[in-house]
């Protein structure tokens, strides 16, 4: 018997060999395969990134998801203070303090159910929805909106819409920035929502300040 380095000993029996080869050579294919994947998926995932980074355009015009969303490729709101704006007739509100009921933008308090109206006959609580194109309900997340694409509702801290199409966002999600205020009520709940990286809840625990 043949002492290797590192205390590992050399078994001359040529069954314990054979089966050992065939193990390394099946752990080996094994490495392939995932190997292979990891490279398919890093592709997949570098792909939307390099898309999303170049060619984002909204009614021809050049835009960055991490500044605004874009509707219907025609209507461009901002992302404020860790909040999307959404449209309503052209017309970008805060979807915290405002609805959007046949075309017009009104507001609402939020501290206990209202209705109103989108598309002929379908009721809606804009603290649980979020109306679009009069016709399409999108719901909220610990009131934060999702947002269309198409006749879809996504999540913008996951996908970014493409025309009608979603693609995967390649950057962090939506989060609070500095000074924002990151906790919002419904007629039932409050919510503490995300503060980006390196902040959460300040003094009075209703803004995001540095940790």
């Amino acid at each position: 018997m043949q002492i290797f380095p590192h205390g590992y000993k050399r078994c001359c029996n040529r069954r314990a060999v054979a089966a050992s080869r065939e193990l390394a050579t099946k752990y080996q294919k094994m490495f392939n395969i995932l190997h292979l994947q990891a490279v398919v998926i890093a592709m997949i995932v570098a792909s939307p990134f390099v898309h999303a980074q170049l060619n984002l355009t909204c009614g021809g015009v050049p835009y960055n998801h991490t500044e605004a969303s874009c509707f219907d490729d025609t209507t461009l709101c901002p992302f404020e203070d860790g909040l999307r704006f959404l449209p309503c007739a052209g017309i970008c509100y805060n979807p915290e303090l405002k609805a959007c009921t046949n075309n017009t933008i009104l507001g609402f308090e939020g501290e206990h159910p209202e209705f109103y109206i989108c598309g002929p006959t379908a009721l809606y609580d804009p603290a649980l929805y979020s109306c679009f194109d009069g016709n399409l309900l999108c719901p909220k997340t610990e009131t934060v909106p999702s947002l269309p694409c198409g006749e879809a509702c996504y999540d913008p801290s996951e996908y970014i819409c493409n025309g009608s199409t979603l693609i995967l966002n390649p950057g962090p999600p939506d989060c609070f920035p500095l000074n924002a205020v990151h906790i919002w009520c419904d007629w039932e709940n409050c919510f503490t929502l995300d503060c980006c990286p390196g902040l959460s809840s300040g003094l009075y625990g209703d803004t995001c300040q540095p940790e």
